[in-house]
Parts: structure tokens; sequence; C-alpha cells
């Protein structure tokens, strides 16, 4: 099961999708039209829960 799941928008209209699974941090961008853009990343980070923001440059910032 998934925890800590979030959504982050940015202002040019992607989103970024991440989520902890198994002591690992997972995520995942989404164009401004919904569709998976680059392939998945994922990070080891041990504990449960993420959160994260956007910059005002669409740039992603993702901690736990």
């Amino acid at each position: 099961m998934r925890t800590g799941l979030l959504a982050v928008p940015a202002p040019d209209g992607s989103t970024l999708v991440a989520w902890k699974k198994d002591d690992v941090l997972g995520w995942q961008l989404y164009d401004a039209e919904g569709r998976p853009t680059g392939e998945p990343g994922a990070a080891t980070s041990p504990g449960n829960g993420a959160a994260g923001v956007s910059t005002r440059k669409g740039r992603f910032v993702l901690f736990r």
C-alpha cells in the first residue's frame, strides 16, 4: 500500500505525483494534459509520508 500520496501542480500546468512505499519515495511527472512525462523516479527514503512544493520556475522539491 502506498502512503503519503501527493500531487504538486506547477505554473506551466504540469503536475508531479509522489508517494511513499516500502521506504522508497517514488514520483511521476504529468504534463498539462494529464499524460505521463519521462520515466518514473524513485529514491530510498525511510519512514512514512512525504511533502513537496513547486517553485515559480516550475521545478519540484520533494522531502519527507
